[in-house]
């Protein structure tokens, strides 16, 4: 390994999140950076392969040395450009946090004997990740709670709010890792997955597969049955709908959270104010609430409340009013005299 300083191998950790997220914009800026100091690929394909093996029994693609971008080999057909990116961004924690490289390879891994345990929860506008004891990596989003019971025979998380991604490790003998959400679970054997419940349940996988099992069983015609879903599809069940649920193509920007960072193609408002809503203890109102309506392209980062209102005042040509404590106020601007 390259005897490098701290600062290169903090920028190699830097550019290695810029090139998961957007690597047309950063490629010239990487290439660059090497260039001053060859020595300085080494490193940074490093961190590629420890990533790759961070990923939980998930069969990412790895990295060619002569193009040094996370890409999503597998099923190529299947996935776009945008999902390989998603599924980098997943395991970025890990990496910044220099976490868990130690923790996943592909022999049987022994879980405890007696169960065990654990609570798990962030406050409103931390995002953290944690390694279970089978060496699951979960990233708990803000404001989230999640009770953890690993042991043999069992490997199962109670989700109580919020959203959590999961990055299952494989442990060898085929033993399902469980998120229960009150009747409604999800289950899987490996990958990466996402399960939020803020009012609905919400599944996404980011790389694998997964099962949802609903209730009540009146929603199928055939009973009580599970919904399948690949990589890049999720599922939303909203309490007390009639339809029978099913997968559905997730957008990139749904699988995002993690990195800060979101893409947003032809998205309402209102959703992604309340999006932004929930990292803050200020919130982004509307005067107009018919205005969350409009959709808006745009790339934010979620997690900056005032970025987040002075993007959608500027797009909706609105200002805001900061004289409610506790709230951004985006209204329009007082007629000239």
């Amino acid at each position: 390994m390259p005897d490098l300083s701290a600062k290169d191998r903090r920028d190699a950790r830097k550019w290695l999140i810029k090139m998961m997220d957007r690597p047309d914009l950063h490629q010239a800026g990487l290439d660059a950076w090497i260039e001053g100091r060859p020595d300085r690929r080494e490193f940074y394909l490093s961190l590629h392969a420890k990533m790759n093996r961070a990923a939980a029994g998930a069969e990412l693609a790895g990295l060619e040395p002569t193009q040094p971008v996370v890409r999503a080999d597998r099923s190529p057909a299947s996935r776009s450009p945008a999902w390989g990116r998603v599924a980098a961004t997943g395991l970025a924690f890990v990496v910044v946090l220099g976490i868990g490289f130690r923790t996943f390879s592909g022999h049987r891994m022994d879980l405890p004997g007696a169960s065990a345990h654990v609570v798990l929860s962030t406050r409103v506008g931390e995002v953290r990740p944690e390694r279970l004891d089978d060496g699951t990596i979960v990233t708990l989003d803000t404001g989230t709670a999640i009770d953890v019971k690993i042991a043999r025979g069992q490997r199962t998380v109670v989700l109580r709010h919020g959203r959590a991604r999961f990055a299952v490790a494989s442990t060898g003998t085929n033993l399902p890792f469980t998120v229960q959400d009150g009747e409604k679970s999800v289950v899987a054997n490996g990958g990466i997955f996402d399960v939020s419940d803020r009012g609905n349940l919400s599944a996404l996988v980011v790389d694998g597969s997964a099962e949802v099992h609903l209730q009540p069983a009146v929603l199928f015609a055939d009973g009580s049955r599970s919904v399948r879903l690949g990589a890049g599809q999720k599922l939303v069940l909203i309490s007390g709908q009639e339809a029978t649920p099913s997968a559905i193509a997730a957008r990139p920007s749904d699988a995002q959270w993690i990195g800060g960072v979101k893409s947003f193609s032809e998205v309402p408002i209102g959703e992604i104010i309340a999006e932004a809503n929930t990292y803050s203890a200020t919130k982004i109102v509307l005067a107009d609430p018919s205005m969350g309506d409009r959709l808006i392209t745009a790339e934010l980062h979620i997690r900056d409340v005032e970025a987040v209102a002075k993007a959608i005042a500027g797009y909706l040509k609105l200002s805001i009013d900061r004289s409610r404590p506790g709230k951004l106020l985006l209204k329009a601007s007082a007629a000239p005299a």
